[in-house]
């Protein structure tokens, strides 16, 4: 198992191309995929492999959950 970068609770802001920024917190954390909650998307939960968010520089982490 890879270490993840991010934690569950962890809430990160990723920036679109174009500029537009959006919110998401880390709802669960497992052996290679993080479940997110993307905000202002109507509810949107989705599970994306560590490296699709861990070596992106399009999100930058705001609050580390505790």
């Amino acid at each position: 198992m890879t270490k993840p970068q991010y934690n569950q609770g962890d809430l990160l802001q990723f920036t679109w191309s174009g500029g537009r920024q959006q919110l998401l917190v880390i709802t669960e954390v497992s052996d290679d995929t993080y479940k997110s909650y993307w905000f202002g998307t109507g509810g949107v939960r989705n599970t994306q492999d560590f490296n699709i968010l861990d070596d992106n520089d399009r999100v930058t982490l705001l609050v580390r959950g505790q």
